[in-house]
């Protein structure tokens, strides 16, 4: 179905108004569009009609020309909103009307989608057989990213037991008495609609004797190539 209004309009220098017939299909009231940052979005106006009047937009209520929004204008023959390189200030509602006629908008919610930073801490840990390690993953987008973890390339829910859990939505990972086969590569996966990214975090089990022998042997190493 089709919203209609007769609008009427007088031009400058004319005595008897103008009558505009505008429509806007019912199912058009409302439309969402949803881009990546650092891409460009088209909102055009939905509503038609015979020698409509210009088309005005608004953001949050505010005409777009009071307005300090960068990379963002309307022009055109059709009234289109046109906005070169979307960042998350874009975001938010507008609506288009008829220039003198308010009653009849459309509303265009614009979504942005950020693709996912994320960190991983700590970035290398030392550990001795017995005690609990912790990894954590710190991860931002739009929308939240989904998380997923891999030891040395293989998903660690495969692994999941009353020792090695995962913990705080996801985004960390707990060893309680570690054993040298935890030892590896924990990687940490972030993505959503705008991309992915990922980081590392590397776990060492080895026991004090072990460790306090290969410190000895670096020195030892050390030394005599000084002594050359």
């Amino acid at each position: 179905m089709e919203t209609k209004r007769h609008v009427l309009g007088l031009k400058v220098g004319e005595e008897r108004p103008n009558v505009y017939l505008l429509n806007l299909p019912d199912e058009q009231k409302v439309s969402i569009t949803t881009v990546t940052v650092g891409q460009s979005a088209v909102l055009t106006c939905a509503i038609t009609g015979e020698l409509r009047p210009p088309i005005l937009w608004k953001r949050n209520h505010q005409y777009l020309n009071s307005l300090n929004l960068e990379d963002l204008s309307d022009f055109g023959d059709d009234g289109s909103l046109y906005i070169t390189k979307v960042t998350t200030t874009h975001m938010g509602n507008y609506t288009c009307h008829v220039d003198g006629y308010e009653k009849l908008f459309q509303t265009h919610v614009l979504q942005v989608n950020v693709p996912p930073v994320i960190r991983v801490y700590p970035e290398s840990q030392a550990r001795e057989p017995g005690v609990t390690a912790s990894l954590r993953c710190y991860a931002e987008g739009i929308p939240s990213p989904q998380l997923t973890w891999l030891k040395n390339g293989m998903d660690i829910k495969t692994k999941l037991s009353k020792q090695l859990t995962l913990q705080a939505n996801g985004s960390e990972v707990h060893i309680s008495n570690v054993h040298f086969e935890d030892t590896g590569a924990y990687t940490c996966i972030a993505k959503n609609e705008a991309g992915v990214d990922e980081d590392i975090s590397s776990l060492f089990v080895e026991d004090s004797a072990r460790k306090t022998l290969v410190e000895v042997e670096r020195h030892v190493y050390h030394d005599s190539r000084h002594c050359l």
